[in-house]
């Protein structure tokens, strides 16, 4: 037998004749087209260029030892690997090859939309037919988005679920085709079984419907509609339902078409087919997909399952699984948690999702549906807060355009996982082109009104803040204090929405901007202006306290008492000084600096850290290290990044057309949407940072009003200590602070218990991953470590050493000594020029970023409080660099290529080459 040739560039679907390099799907689309049947024209990514991607990615070598040790491995190795190669399957840009060859094939003219979808070789098998484990991307519109589905199809052969798969029917998917076709726009869409599944003898085909592209009927979350067809005269025998009642004389004219398709192609190939079919809006039939009914079922849903609509869950059959991440909330909550703050952080995280639906019109029916994810936005692993994403995607899908903001969240946050989801059940059409139609009302308003209303949450925040000054609340009542926390509950769960339209907003712009883009300039150019567009954005507030911090470092060298004193002082020493009256000049100006700015701190929102404002001895730490800084001050560093943010403005302006006469009519040309854009993106960054500048302020007056109510339970002897009061729930507080508390007796025990449990997870190693999929109920237990896989490497040995991947949140090129610095008490240590490698910032953090070159951060998305600082002052930054800490030691010699998301390890740090 002659082999076949291997394909190495794209190859039209209605020209492939063998299934070697495409994958069986691809090959069964081909047959669709060599027997003249209606089918949507594509193309296949051969499995060639796939295998040049994982070679562009140094991933051969980490997948071939995967394939060998795959039978031995456990969930959580399984899990650590896969992670590991999805995140650089995902980081590593198309081939220019290929994205020419894309370019030239798919046009996305008159809003044309694409499928993409997997056609991996051997997912198809009689005895592991891999259904619902390999990813499809529907509704790509754009570049962008055809090069980020692409990879993500590719992604998903190295899923976890599809490991954990193979493992189990001792297979490994090698070779993937992906099929790109243009999306059917579509009046119906279903499947056909041309024999009964429960009851193959019977001369009737089954076709189950529903109205538009499919989604819910595969989803098994709606019953669908439902006729028969006779296999020999073709009567069609309809259901009961609305929709087959009103079916029109076209679209029953489809389904005698596709009865005489379907026994084409059972002769064709020799078996009973399972054939996926839409009808268009001009009522044309097409076919999307057909293949041998691989098994029969005594109902018909369960053959859906071997079916290709969308992605059919595995979830249908088996019990489901939960994505968990900390990505962007670690950054918040960086340590484990107290009962007090998680019983807040919980109903917090689902009043944010729950008002910011309503507030754009979501359906209520729809989000009662979803009332289960709604109260679990989050959860706790081993005492730390993890996002639930699996619910946070399902609820991002009740709004249009869902999967395109599900993607923004993980830009937005740094996830990497996209959990399934299940499409809530549809009413009408008229009833969703409504609903859509009042979404759009909403979000208008909304945002039209957005500026007003971060002005309205700011004033609501400094009110409080001005009732519950830490000076006076020793006067305040046990009533007061009391209503006090009641009053912050109001804000967080019912006056929050003005920070999450900024939120969102951000997210939102974000993404807009990366399309346009995406769009509108050649790949190699995207990244880099898209950071560039975003440096040194004016009257960013999370730069201001850093600038008055540096003013006063300038005050200390001018005068040459101070100057000696920070040179050759303890900070702590430095203090009680000024406490005793010295320098009582300078001492005024640093008090009402921590006045106005000292809310601000690492773990600004954990509440047992004590703030600068409380404990100034780090802040004067900090000012030690600006005093050893003659010049670059981060106003001047922030001015050259906004020069540079104006030229990148000016070229992708140039680029665009300058001076095309349409410029001066608002969005009339390309030049004036992309400036629009750049400015709603700027303002609703500064919104955001404004909206996290007064979150930091009224969890700063929370934890003084916590700590004066634990004080007076101290005084019933309720409490041994007023700090235990972090050990209650804040409705335990709220009850005991009433006098109504059932139990109030035994809450020494049930805080000695709490506390306890706390300092362990504090001091266990046994961490859980930044993600991880668990079965729906389960924790991640500290006994899992002892299993948990750490030498799976995202690491590849190339001849600059050895490199790791991450995501680019600044762009740029340095090379120098990595600084390893865990904690931002630690910030002491760091010096002008280093690299700071570290877990994940926070604004504390903030204060010496400006001091640092280069940053690797192991955690954080493109818009983390990391990012948009590092952006302010031009710092060459990858975040999200797996377990970056602890590959990377302290000293070595590290080259960092923003531009391209990864790091080289030069050297060991212990004058050793890597």
């Amino acid at each position: 037998m002659m082999t076949p040739p291997v394909l190495t560039s794209l190859y039209p679907l209605n020209q492939v004749l063998e299934w070697q390099e495409v994958g069986t799907k691809a090959f069964n689309l081909g047959r669709l087209f060599q027997l003249g049947m209606p089918s949507a024209k594509g193309v296949v990514i051969p499995n060639a260029m796939f295998q040049t991607h994982l070679d562009h990615a140094h991933l051969h070598e980490s997948i071939a030892r995967l394939e060998v040790e795959l039978s031995q491995l456990d969930f959580t190795q399984i899990r650590q690997a896969s992670a590991d190669i999805q995140a650089r399957i995902l980081a590593q840009p198309l081939s220019e090859q290929l994205l020419q060859e894309l370019t030239e094939s798919i046009a996305f003219d008159e809003g044309q939309r694409y499928a993409v979808r997997s056609s991996a070789l051997g997912e198809d098998a009689h005895n592991a037919s891999f259904a619902g484990q390999l990813r499809s991307v529907l509704h790509v519109q754009s570049s962008f988005e055809l090069s980020l589905a692409i990879r993500q199809v590719w992604a998903s052969l190295y899923s976890e679920s599809l490991l954990n798969y193979a493992k189990h029917k001792g297979l490994f998917l090698r070779k993937m085709g992906v099929v790109i076709q243009a999306q059917v726009d579509a009046q119906l869409s279903g499947v056909l079984f041309s024999r009964l599944p429960n009851d193959v003898l019977a001369p009737k085909m089954l076709v189950e419907l529903c109205a538009g592209l499919g989604e819910d009927l595969v989803s098994g979350v709606i019953t669908p509609s439902s006729l028969q067809i006779d296999r020999d005269d073709g009567r069609i025998s309809l259901d009961t339902s609305e929709l087959c009642q009103q079916l029109s004389p076209e679209q029953l004219a489809c389904f005698s078409q596709l009865r005489d398709h379907a026994l084409t192609l059972e002769r064709a190939f020799s078996a009973p087919q399972d054939i996926e079919w839409s009808i268009d809006q001009n009522s044309q039939l097409v076919l999307l997909q057909a293949r041998p009914i691989t098994h029969f079922s005594t109902h018909s849903k369960l053959a859906l399952k071997e079916s290709s609509i969308g992605k059919a869950s595995a979830a249908t059959t088996e019990k489901s699984l939960v994505y968990w991440s900390n990505a962007n909330i670690a950054e918040n909550f960086p340590d484990p948690v107290t009962p007090f703050l998680h019983s807040i952080v919980t109903r917090g995280y689902s009043a944010y999702f729950r008002n910011l639906g309503r507030g754009f019109g979501l359906s209520e029916r729809a989000m009662r549906a979803l009332s289960a994810q709604f109260e679990q936005v989050v959860g706790v692993h081993m005492g730390r807060l993890y996002y639930n994403l699996s619910h946070i995607h399902q609820l991002i899908h009740l709004a249009p355009a869902g999967a395109w903001l599900a993607q923004s969240f993980n830009v937005f946050t740094g996830a990497n996982e996209s959990p399934d989801v299940v499409q809530i059940p549809k009413r009408s059409r008229l009833a969703r082109v409504l609903l859509a139609t009042r979404i759009a009302v909403k979000i208008v308003w909304q945002y039209a009104r957005v500026q007003t209303r971060v002005a309205q949450f700011e004033s609501e925040v400094l009110a409080f803040s001005d009732r519950c000054q830490p000076a006076q609340l020793a006067q305040h009542s046990t009533a007061q204090l009391h209503q006090h926390l009641r009053d912050f509950l109001s804000i967080r769960l019912e006056k929050w929405n003005g920070a999450a339209l900024a939120d969102t907003a951000a997210m939102a712009c974000y993404g807009m901007l990366k399309q346009f883009l995406a769009r509108a300039l050649p790949q190699q150019e995207q990244a880099q202006l898209h950071h560039d567009l975003l440096k040194g954005i004016p009257d960013l507030i999370s730069a201001k306290p850093v600038s008055e911090l540096w003013l006063l470092s300038r005050q200390i060298r001018a005068d040459m008492a101070l100057l000696t004193l920070f040179q050759q002082t303890d900070a702590a020493l430095i203090l009680a000084q000024f406490q005793q009256g010295q320098h009582p000049e300078f001492y005024a100006k640093f008090t009402a600096y921590l006045s106005k700015w000292g809310f601000r701190s690492s773990g600004e929102l954990m509440l047992i850290h004590p703030t600068p404002y409380e404990n100034p001895v780090p802040t004067l730490r900090v000012l030690q290290q600006y005093v050893r800084e003659a010049e670059h001050g981060p106003d001047q560093l922030s001015a050259q990044q906004a020069q540079l943010r104006e030229n990148a403005t000016d070229r992708v302006a140039q680029q665009l057309g300058a001076n095309s006469v349409l410029n001066i009519i608002p969005l009339a040309s390309r030049v004036s949407r992309f400036r629009l854009l750049l400015n709603w993106t700027h303002a609703s960054i500064r919104l955001r940072e404004r909206a996290r500048f007064k979150q930091a302020l009224l969890y700063t007056r929370l934890r003084h009003i916590a700590l004066h109510l634990g004080a007076r339970l101290q005084q019933q002897g309720i409490l041994d200590q007023q700090e235990d009061v972090f050990f209650l729930t804040v409705d335990e507080v709220l009850a005991l602070a009433n006098g109504s508390h059932l139990l109030a007796h035994s809450i020494l025990d049930t805080v000695a218990a709490r506390r306890l449990a706390f300092e362990a997870y504090v001091k266990s190693d046994n961490v859980p991953p930044d993600s991880f999929c668990l079965p729906t109920g389960e924790q991640w237990h500290a006994e899992q470590s002892a299993n948990f896989h750490t030498d799976v490497k995202s690491v590849d040995a190339d001849s600059h050493g050895q490199r790791l991947f991450g995501i680019s949140a600044c762009g740029g090129r340095i090379q120098g000594t990595a600084n390893v610095v865990l904690d931002v008490s630690d910030a002491h240590r760091i010096r002008s020029g280093d690299i700071l490698v570290t877990k994940q910032t926070d604004p504390g953090w903030a204060s010496v970023f400006f001091l640092v070159k280069g940053l690797v951060i192991e955690r954080g998305g493109m818009l983390s409080h990391g990012a948009i600082i590092a952006r302010e002052y031009g710092i060459p930054a990858v975040v999200g660099v797996a377990q970056a800490s602890t590959r990377i030691r302290d000293g070595a010699e590290i080259f960092i290529n923003a531009d391209q998301a990864w790091v080289d390890l030069l050297s060991t740090g212990q004058g050793e080459s890597v």
